[in-house]
Parts: structure tokens; C-alpha cells; sequence
């Protein structure tokens, strides 16, 4: 991702959300700090619903029945009780890459 096409990751607190080529759910990304950048796949564990980024909470919540994760994936109030799948991040500065294994 290249942070000028997406400028909301060059500040703390802001994320995007999206659907990279290939891969069948979106993800979410989002910057917790400088130089420290993190992604996870954007289903809820509990029924699939999109989770999105909270800047203020520092984690990531569902709308549709109010769970919680942290921002290493880890469910931290249910319904969901499965992590959310994260992928390795390399904040380079003016890109962003997230790496997505192959399954």
C-alpha cells in the first residue's frame, strides 16, 4: 500500500479497510504508532460480520454483535471466542506491505 494513495496510515490512529486482489474477505489495516503497523483479516470470528478499527479503544470491533480484539487477533469480549487471522506487516516508510500467505 502505498501511504500516499491511502493517507489516513500516515497517522497514528488511522486505518483502511479492503479487498486485496486474490484474496476472498477484506482486511483491515491500521497504524497504532510510528513505524508500527498491523493487519488482520476483517471477519468476525462469530458470524463473519466486518470488524473495524478503533483508534480510541485500540482494538478492533464488530457491529453486529459487539465483539472485541485486540490488535495482535486475540477475541477479548464475545460473543466471538477465535482470533482474527493477522498478517506480517512491513511499514517501509512511504509503502506498506502486508503479506499474505498463499493457502
Amino acid at each position: 500500500l502505498a501511504v500516499a494513495d491511502f493517507p489516513q496510515l500516515s497517522t497514528v490512529g488511522g486505518s483502511v479497510c479492503g479487498q486485496p486482489s486474490g484474496l476472498p474477505t477484506p482486511i483491515v489495516v491500521a497504524r497504532l504508532a510510528a513505524g508500527t503497523v498491523i493487519a488482520v483479516d476483517s471477519r468476525c470470528t462469530h458470524l463473519g460480520c466486518t470488524v473495524a478499527w478503533d483508534a480510541g479503544n485500540q482494538d478492533f470491533e464488530c457491529p453486529c454483535h459487539g465483539s472485541t480484539f485486540a490488535t495482535d487477533g486475540r477475541a477479548t469480549l464475545g460473543p466471538a471466542t477465535s482470533p482474527l487471522t493477522t498478517y506480517s506487516v512491513d511499514d517501509q516508510g512511504a509503502t506498506i506491505v502486508v503479506t499474505i500467505p498463499v493457502a
